[in-house]
């Protein structure tokens, strides 16, 4: 497959995925867990609140310090203690929107099979198989991402510019290595025949084809970045703007973040399907 090529199902598949968001009937969900997402967000910018801050103030003086605890300064940290708050519920609640949506996708998407389950059955159903994928993804993420961030890139002593194209670098090698990955999910769902078969599946249908789910793997880290870079300067924003801009920024990003995962899970249900829901 040319590299043309390649582009020009990537921007098919985004369209679709598009699509698919409003026919899927999933928007309720997404917006659910970003509103949870943002309230969690407004809680980390507000600690002292009299409903939270008394297990929201050790929470944050034990994981940051006091610095965050207080106006505008918890503005200026929720890049640290949002996206902390947004990882916790990425974890353990991610999965089982990361099933649903992928449920919903199959149920378009795979006629030729009948669903009897209803969305919220089926994805807590497989909720532990999801949770279990989500966890080994991101320990292999913190591994692959830790090392050449602590441990590398102290000794090399670079100046700003090299050490931004190292960050960056750094940032996509858990995207790159963690792409065979990208059918566990459909895999998951639709055979159910446990997370190891989903894997090596995976594998056998991304060394076939790789370019194409390598490149629609890319796309939750390219749509990041601006924010990533935006957000390195909260305290410059806080002070030329106003300090709830970066509370605006982040709840951007993490709508952003919720459509984007949409749009890959609907292109790897659909890819999947392309070969045939096969196994390996």
């Amino acid at each position: 497959m040319t590299l043309l090529r390649i582009i020009e199902q990537t921007i098919r598949l985004v369209a679709l995925g598009l699509l698919d968001l409003k026919r899927a009937g999933v928007r309720r969900v997404l917006a659910a867990i970003l509103l949870l997402e943002v309230l969690v967000m407004w809680m980390c910018a507000h600690p002292t609140h009299p409903l939270w801050s008394g297990w929201m103030v050790p929470v944050l003086r034990t994981a940051f310090g006091d610095y965050y605890l207080h106006y505008p300064q918890s503005f200026i940290g929720l890049p640290s203690t949002g996206s902390a708050a947004r990882l916790v519920i990425e974890l353990f609640v991610g999965p089982f929107v990361a099933a649903w949506l992928g449920w919903a996708v199959l149920r378009l998407a795979d006629t030729r099979r009948r669903h009897e389950q209803s969305l919220a059955r089926a994805s807590g159903s497989a909720y532990p198989s999801v949770l279990a994928l989500t966890v080994l993804v991101a320990l292999s993420w913190f591994v692959l991402y830790a090392i050449p961030q602590i441990v590398i890139l102290p000794r090399l002593h670079l100046s700003y510019r090299p050490h931004v194209v190292f960050s960056l670098v750094a940032s996509l090698l858990p995207v790159v290595v963690m792409a065979p990955l990208f059918f566990a999910l459909p895999h998951l769902l639709r055979e159910g025949r446990g997370l190891m078969a989903a894997i090596r599946a995976s594998w056998r249908i991304f060394r076939d084809d790789p370019l194409l789910p390598l490149l629609l793997s890319t796309l939750p880290w390219a749509t990041a970045l601006p924010f990533v870079f935006l957000l390195q300067r909260s305290a410059l924003l806080a002070a030329s703007l106003r300090p709830e801009v970066v509370l605006v920024i982040m709840a951007t990003a993490a709508a952003v973040a919720l459509m984007v995962e949409f749009i890959t899970i609907d292109a790897s249900v659909r890819l999947f399907l392309r070969q045939g829901g096969r196994d390996g």
